[in-house]
């Protein structure tokens, strides 16, 4: 348990050597000093201090509705479907943007796809066959 930011005086149940015993007192320790009397409330824990701590919230990023936000799924998951090794950070970076800024992308991806077609069409390897050998070797008809 990482416990860099906890201001329980490094408090760690993960000690080597402890009991069961020990660690149920640590951790007891921990809740006492973390939440106090407090209550868990519909909108959050209000500790006994008075101080509401929110629930964190499902809502939209700025700039977009939960509408935008269902459309940007969607895209995520059929683009996870087709390139699977991609990590989903991206995807969410792409289709945000795409989805963001549409006319930039549909310019950006037909001008890719015109450099593509233009430069030099046919691949040819600097080999008109690399393996002419093994051909010759095993008499293929097709290459």
């Amino acid at each position: 348990m990482d416990t860099s930011n906890n201001n329980s005086g490094g408090l760690e149940l993960a000690k080597p050597g402890l009991e069961v015993d020990e660690i149920e007192e640590v951790r007891k320790e921990i809740l006492e000093q973390e939440f106090r009397d407090g209550q868990i409330t519909p909108k959050g824990w209000l500790n006994d201090q008075g101080v509401l701590l929110p629930r964190a919230k499902n809502e939209a990023r700025p700039g977009l509705s939960a509408e935008d936000e269902l459309v940007i799924d969607q895209w995520n998951k059929a683009m996870q479907r087709d390139f699977p090794t991609v990590d989903i950070a991206w995807i969410d970076m792409i289709s945000t943007y795409c989805y963001k800024h549409p006319e930039d992308s549909k310019a950006y991806a037909l001008a890719r796809m015109t450099e593509a077609s233009t430069e030099g069409g046919r691949f040819t390897p600097d080999v008109a066959n690399p393996f002419q050998a093994m051909d010759d070797q095993y008499q293929r008809v097709h290459s």
